[in-house]
């Protein structure tokens, strides 16, 4: 089986190679944020020096189509509330189409119900840290297209609340505090300064 030789290979290549990182005979690009080291099938970006992430970029692996145009499930107008919140996080055009590259399972899910049809995925590779490992996704939607990002307006939409769960997937967070004795939730937005700005006025 090609795939099983493939990952094989690559699993042999990344242990070779930190173990050149570990003997000192890697031949290694240094940039301000990251050490980059390139094998055949991998390359190796630790970055992050104080709490050091290893990204795998993995080379050779084919993607696949997948036709979600059954699952019709998000009525049209929240559906297109939740495409403005994905294209306003890791979304971008592509050759004019949508399209995401994430390590967050949900929002590949919600990608796919949002944009019934024919969507293009692969893996890009694999990021790991001392307490997680993540498959880092990368989609493209065939079957619509686009010029530039959709604007970020409410206005449009009859609620703000599908776009603005759809952009927490991507670039927020969600977390709890205590206050005289009571918990409150909050939810974290981040990002450049231009795009809180927007979200600010949209959530006003």
């Amino acid at each position: 089986d090609e795939t099983r030789r493939h990952w094989l290979r690559v699993s042999s290549e990344t242990k070779e190679l930190i173990e050149n990182i570990k003997n000192g005979t890697a031949k290694t690009r240094i940039t301000q944020s990251s050490i980059i080291v390139r094998g055949k099938y991998v390359t190796l970006r630790i970055s992050k020096p104080n709490n050091a992430v290893f990204h795998l970029d993995l080379k050779g692996i084919k993607g696949m189509t997948i036709n979600t145009s059954r699952l019709q499930l998000i009525p049209d107008l929240m559906r297109r509330s939740f495409q403005t919140g994905l294209m306003w996080t890791d979304g971008y055009i592509e050759y004019g189409h949508p399209a995401l590259k994430t390590t967050n399972l949900w929002q590949v899910v919600l990608w796919m119900l949002s944009y019934p049809g024919k969507t293009y995925v692969r893996i890009d590779g694999v990021d790991l840290n001392n307490n997680d490992i993540r498959i880092m996704w990368r989609l493209r939607v065939n079957d619509y297209t686009l010029e530039r990002k959709p604007e970020l307006s409410a206005e449009q939409f009859d609620s703000a609340l599908p776009m603005f769960f759809a952009a927490v997937l991507g670039d927020g967070s969600i977390y709890f505090y205590k206050k005289k004795e009571r918990i409150y939730p909050s939810i974290e937005l981040t990002g450049s300064e231009v795009k809180i700005k927007e979200w600010e006025k949209v959530l006003e």
